[in-house]
């Protein structure tokens, strides 16, 4: 130090000498370069100083940190010129950097994020300029094995306290299974790499990625390509991308994932992503098989809980590509036990007390209207189907369900309402001319009834299982079907053949015509109670009387028939049919035929329709609908013998 004079306002002339220090955290540089610095461990290290106490220079410094997680950095080179007045400021830098880490998590922790990992990390860049502006020469990062890296970038950042001049440009080839969370599944190998490139840069006075290019490759599984910008990292107020999706086989993907009922058909997308962090905008075509959809979806993800909103259409909607074709029918041919004759098997509950799942309805907000031109892969003739279902803070409505099927039309109308401690449901259903037999054949029901369906059903319940949503059920039901068919072997009995008489010559092929079938329901705390129950056929009109209990899943309805002709008049007998609903089993009065009748027909017709009449009388001026035609039966008793 010196010379020294003393008389001088600045007494020492000039310094010259060695420093060296240890510091148990980078925390302790902040205190001398006024800057935030990354937490990278204990610091030590040395320099050379030189210079007045107005302007000093270090030269041949050298800094090394350590933390003990793994984690080396150092910086090697000269500081040109450091002032003290009027204030502090670091000039003619020239400082080689380096960095190291064992594993990609120990520098996510330094960023405040979480990356999958992909092995170590190793950075180098040059740090020069000063006093108001620093730059990053030649900066690399490699990421990986040394001699086969997955990610590398390279470029420069022109002003990096204030970042800006940015550009990096990035390669990458890395594992598809690295970015599986919570692991890779044993087959992810399968999965391929994802390849590409990217360039980031502030070019537009924001820091984005002004080409991003991703691929699928090396996989037999899926390939799939994304291309794009993202205008603004930080608050990612632009994005836009371009995407593709093969998945030739969904099932065989879909196992390396654990999942083995994956039954779709080959799986395409094309479309554009384009948004924010806060919402986004996706449209575009999606093809499963032969399936086509195309549309757009938005989402939100600024509220209580992520919005979505999807409007989509499809020409042709194939069900085989879902998984969704029908089995053959195991009945059909087949000469099943009538039901009176089963009594070794173990009626079943149908309604279970296990709760549904009614939380789920409260993770998202939803908004979903398809439009589907025909359905393509059912035995039903459907086609113009819409749907429109709503789901918001947890009330989930469908307004309406809407299709044609079989020349006929029906509307669904629905709401779970899942906010209250017992959900409260509610179901309108107005169908008109179904053709009940290629329904029932579709789903799969052996119900041996045929005919044109008209249906107007009011509903309410409130509950969180099966069971006690069947128990509270409250509401109305009305049902018609005309010009129907019921197959004969329902009524081939031990003690007396039914059929025989119900439906006598009007069989044909094992199924016998039903001019008209009326039934109403008044419904009432999981009881449902007839009003009118009414079946007519060419022989015999049958007036039925009864109760079905959803809660003890029992019914007895028992049935009055009248003869229309007077041959069968001493076989029409009284009949009902009763049990667990899972298996009921039709009876056959055995008192006697004293109460046996015959019909008079008297010219007047009633209407036992009531809600349905609109339905069946509006429907292609149809007035030669049977069931508009019911003509009362004049009840005449006629003496039995013995």
């Amino acid at each position: 130090i010196g010379p020294i004079r003393p008389d001088q306002e600045q007494p020492v002339a000039a310094l010259s000498g060695t420093l060296r220090f240890a510091w148990p955290s980078t925390a302790a540089t902040a205190l001398l370069l006024g800057q935030t610095v990354p937490e990278l461990g204990a610091v030590e290290g040395r320099l050379s100083v030189s210079g007045t106490p107005e302007v000093l220079r270090f030269s041949d410094v050298r800094i090394e940190a350590r933390s003990t997680d793994g984690l080396e950095s150092s910086a090697r080179g000269e500081v040109g010129r450091i002032t003290f007045d009027p204030k502090f400021a670091v000039g003619a830098v020239r400082l080689d950097l380096n960095a190291k880490s064992e594993s990609t998590d120990l520098v996510a922790q330094l960023f405040g994020h979480a990356w999958p990992e992909f092995g170590e990390v190793r950075a180098s860049s040059r740090l020069n300029g000063g006093p108001d502006i620093f730059a990053l020469d030649d900066f690399t990062v490699s990421v990986g094995p040394a001699d086969q890296p997955l990610l590398r970038v390279a470029g420069a950042i022109k002003d990096l306290v204030a970042l800006k001049g940015i550009k990096l440009d990035g390669e990458f080839k890395v594992p598809a299974a690295r970015f599986l969370r919570p692991g890779p599944p044993e087959d992810a190998a399968k999965l391929g790499e994802l390849q590409g490139r990217f360039v980031l840069s502030d070019a537009d006075g924001t820091i984005g990625l002004e080409v991003l290019s991703i691929e699928v490759v090396g996989s037999n599984l899926l390939t799939a390509s994304l291309e794009g910008v993202f205008d603004d990292i930080a608050d990612t107020d632009l994005l836009s991308l371009q995407g593709s999706l093969r998945v030739p086989d969904p099932a065989a993907l879909g196992r390396v994932f654990g999942l083995e009922d994956l039954d779709l058909a080959s799986l395409a997308f094309e479309g554009r992503l384009s948004g924010s962090n806060e919402a986004f905008t996706a449209e575009g075509e999606t093809r499963v098989g032969k399936t086509a959809l195309t549309g757009t979806m938005t989402g939100s993800f600024a509220g209580e809980r992520p919005k979505f909103v999807a409007r989509l259409t499809s020409p042709v909607f194939y069900f085989e590509d879902f998984g969704l074709t029908p089995e053959p029918d195991a009945a059909a041919g087949e000469q099943q036990a009538p039901v009176a004759e089963r009594k070794d098997v173990a009626a079943k509950r149908l309604f279970s007390d296990e709760p549904l799942p009614f939380e789920r309805l409260s993770a998202i907000d939803l908004d979903l209207e398809i439009l589907l031109d025909e359905l393509d892969g059912v035995s039903l003739d459907i086609d113009q189907a819409q749907l429109h279902l709503v789901l918001e803070n947890g009330v989930l409505t469908i307004d309406p369900l809407r299709f044609n099927l079989v020349g006929g039309l029906a509307e669904i109308r629905a709401s779970a309402d899942t906010t209250p401690t017992f959900p409260e449901l509610s179901l309108d259903v107005r169908i008109d001319d179904l053709d009940l037999g290629d329904l029932l054949g579709q789903l799969k029901a052996d119900v041996p009834l045929d005919g044109e369906l008209d249906l107007i059903l009011n509903l309410q319940a409130i509950g969180r299982s099966p069971r006690e949503l069947a128990d509270s059920l409250t509401g109305e039901i009305d049902l018609a079907l005309a010009r129907g068919a019921v197959r004969t072997r329902l009524f081939a009995l031990t003690a007396l053949d039914l059929g025989s008489w119900l439906f006598a010559r009007s069989t044909r092929r094992g199924y016998s015509e039903l001019n008209c079938l009326i039934l109403r329901f008044d419904v009432v705390d999981g009881e449902a109670e007839s009003k009118v129950l009414v079946i007519d056929t060419a022989n015999v009109r049958a007036m039925g009387d009864g109760t079905v209990d959803l809660g003890d899943e029992q019914l007895k309805i028992e049935f009055s028939p009248r003869a229309k002709r007077r041959r069968i008049i001493r076989l029409a007998t009284p009949f009902s049919i009763e049990g667990p609903l899972s298996q009921p089993t039709l009876r056959v009065s055995s008192s006697g035929a004293a109460g046996r009748m015959i019909g008079g027909i008297v010219a007047k017709p009633i209407n036992l329709l009531g809600r349905l009449l609109p339905f069946v009388s509006d429907r292609n001026k149809d007035v030669d609908n049977p069931c508009l035609r019911l003509e009362p039966v004049e009840d005449i008793e006629i003496p039995t013998e013995g």
